[in-house]
């Protein structure tokens, strides 16, 4: 969630996803809740009302951070995030889990409007476990509906709407994190294997950082 003068507002990663990967900067968002509405657990229904809204150019600069040296962050073999120097902002984003279900494999993300538009129908998953520990706690009823879930023998309860959806809306988060960033668009090449939304975090610390062996990890330029 994001929390800024005493306001705390819960489920925004999905929302700054798409504002972020249909490249809108100028925005206001009206709530009358302290959490935003989930849809079907994909960012699709955020894209599909700014295409319906539609989308006005603006004669501003925007902000872009270049990556000018690595960020590597890394749990151990199996988990890690790094991001290097690119002329695009391309997410490289790997996976692999014990289940037969579930695609093991890669995916190759460059960000435009019309790469994102086609992933951003890609839903969020989760372990039956987790959800019923979610709901010992009473916080899974914004999941209802709205998510994969995956049995403890590793089968699906939904039919997936791609193969490889569960790679696809790792790039989503990922892209809803790193929108983090002060809303600044990355000329970067991110790497990650297993990662999630803490790794995400750690590497927008990482390229914040401005520690004088840090600061020249990145420039901001306009375009």
């Amino acid at each position: 969630g994001l929390t800024s003068d005493g306001f705390h507002i819960e489920g925004v990663e999905h929302i700054l996803s798409a504002l972020y990967g249909m490249f809108i900067d100028n925005v206001v968002i009206e709530l009358r809740n302290h959490e935003i509405p989930q849809g079907d657990g994909s960012s699709f229904v955020y894209v599909d009302a700014i295409l319906d809204a539609g989308i006005e150019e603006q004669n501003a600069s925007r902000p872009l951070l270049v990556v000018k040296r690595p960020v590597v962050i890394k749990e151990d073999f199996e988990r890690f995030i790094s991001i290097v120097p690119s002329d695009s902002f391309t997410i490289h984003y790997s996976m692999g889990l014990p289940y037969p279900e579930i695609v093991h494999g890669e995916i190759e993300f460059t960000l435009t409007r019309d790469s994102y538009t086609d992933i951003s129908n890609s839903r969020t998953w989760a372990e039956r476990s987790h959800i019923d520990r979610l709901h010992a706690m009473g916080r899974a009823k914004a999941l209802e509906g709205r998510c994969i879930v995956i049995n403890e023998d590793g089968e699906l309860e939904q039919e997936l709407r791609h193969e490889d959806e569960t790679m696809r809306h790792k790039v989503v988060d990922c892209i809803g994190d790193l929108s983090l960033l002060h809303g600044m668009y990355i000329l970067g090449r991110v790497r990650a294997h297993n990662a999630g939304h803490k790794m995400h975090h750690q590497l927008i610390k990482g390229l914040l950082d401005d520690s004088s062996d840090s600061s020249s990890r990145r420039v901001l330029r306009y375009s």
